[in-house]
């Protein structure tokens, strides 16, 4: 084998692990990429779930107040009347939407909290 042969050789090897490793880094880029997406896409899936949760959330505490407001007004009816509050059905029936109400505020509340705990294991 003559000198320029062996040059020859020596630079297609040299070239052909320059493509090889050209080709790794590029699947290595586009894996890279591609975890990096659905990182992305996950993390935009969970900001989605923690808006959606706090405006249930919202609307409920208004729901609750307004409940509130309507006992109170139940309330201050029976006081202007001398009756008995525990015995009014329209009270019983209030209260039991302010109990029912908060439930749900306690219960959107922990799915709150269990998101941002799911989004401290991941990091």
């Amino acid at each position: 084998m003559g000198y320029w042969e062996e040059v020859k050789d020596v630079l297609t090897k040299g070239i052909d692990l320059a493509k090889e490793g050209i080709k790794e880094g590029a699947d290595s880029v586009v894996q890279r990429t591609k975890e990096s997406a659905e990182m992305v896409i996950k993390k935009t899936k969970e900001g989605v779930t923690y808006a959606q949760l706090r405006a249930k959330l919202l609307f409920k505490q208004k729901e609750f107040r307004d409940v509130i407001a309507d006992l109170g007004d139940a309330v201050h009816d029976i006081y202007k009347e001398n009756k008995d509050i525990y015995t009014d059905e329209n009270v019983k029936q209030i209260a039991e939407k302010v109990n029912a109400i908060e439930d749900e505020c306690k219960t959107i509340e922990s799915e709150i909290e269990a998101l941002g705990k799911e989004e401290e294991k991941q990091e």
